[in-house]
């Protein structure tokens, strides 16, 4: 082919498509990373005509990734999902006000100490090196309402369930007496807002009959509630 004149048309293909043919330079817009044929196909004035193709690999470029999450709040825990976000992630970076809490996934939970607005920020990196960050500013509202207790289960096969809500953090004691007002047993245990539920087991400690139990909340409420064991 060399020394002949190549002034007829220059044919460009990709894929089979013809995408130019006018020019010995070009260039084309592909939608994504992959494999692609390339063709280019030479006519001469003297009706020489050549074809040569080559497999071009586009591999995907840097910021074809978006990092993104929901969240729930419960109390002053803040639950988060990153499960939307896009690219072939593989790690997950979990900051809040900058300081990271968690590498584990796409999902992660932080429990806050008190009403308040927190910025809460997700960085991802996907296998090729996509970085993507995203951040809400999340505000934990005050709970309201007063301590409440009450026992969900009354104690069959020697263990019992409670539910316990607390508008804020703090700590809390439980006792059972007997209905003279004997302590029996007592446990304490820290405390956040909202609602929460605790399987007490008794391992055998108290026999069958009714028992008192006592709930005290930051050492300045008590509540009571009746506790009936029975026979398994």
């Amino acid at each position: 082919m060399a020394g002949q004149d190549r002034s007829g048309p220059w044919l460009w293909t990709l894929d089979g498509d013809i995408f130019s043919d006018s020019h010995p330079g070009t260039h084309v817009t592909v939608d994504g990373a992959g494999e692609y044929e390339v063709c280019l196909i030479i006519e001469t004035s003297s009706g020489c005509v050549d074809t040569f193709c080559a497999v071009i690999n586009v591999e995907g470029m840097p910021g074809d990734c978006e990092a993104i999450f929901t969240y729930e709040i419960d109390g002053e825990t803040i639950f988060l999902n990153g499960s939307s976000s896009s690219g072939d992630v593989v790690s997950w970076h979990w900051f809040n006000g900058g300081d990271m809490f968690s590498d584990d996934g796409p999902e992660a939970h932080i429990t806050v100490g008190d009403a308040g607005d927190y910025e809460i920020c997700l960085v991802i990196e996907t296998a090729d090196g996509c970085v993507d960050t995203f951040c809400q500013t999340i505000t934990v509202e005050q709970l309201e309402g007063d301590y409440e207790f009450k026992l969900i289960s009354s104690g069959q096969g020697g263990s019992f369930n409670m539910q316990i809500f607390s508008p804020q953090q703090g700590s809390f004691t439980f006792t059972i007496t007997d209905l003279s007002g004997k302590k029996l047993m007592e446990q304490s245990a820290a405390l956040n807002a909202g609602t929460w539920h605790y399987f007490i087991p008794l391992d055998g400690q108290l026999s069958m009959g009714l028992y008192l139990v006592n709930v005290e909340f930051n050492n300045e409420k008590v509540i009571t509630q009746k506790l009936t064991l029975l026979k398994d």
